[in-house]
């Protein structure tokens, strides 16, 4: 009995990343193409240079008329 309440457990954890990737993917393919991803910009404890530059050259890029993943 334990066995087939651990599988029913693994299998519902499965069916939820499916689903969770599914909307991802939607939401993505929603999105302006093309789209650019931009690393460095958030998560700094303090901003510096980089950060400012990827605020920066990400902002240029948006008003392209590009999405942007940051």
């Amino acid at each position: 009995m334990k066995l087939i309440i651990e599988l029913l457990r693994v299998w519902g954890v499965a069916v939820k990343a499916a689903i969770q990737w599914s909307y991802g993917v939607v939401t993505l393919y929603r999105l302006r193409q093309p789209i650019v991803a931009v690393f460095g910009g958030q998560g700094a404890y303090e901003k510096g240079k980089y950060a400012q530059w990827a605020y920066d050259f990400s902002a240029q890029i948006a008003q392209e008329g590009m999405s942007v993943i940051t």
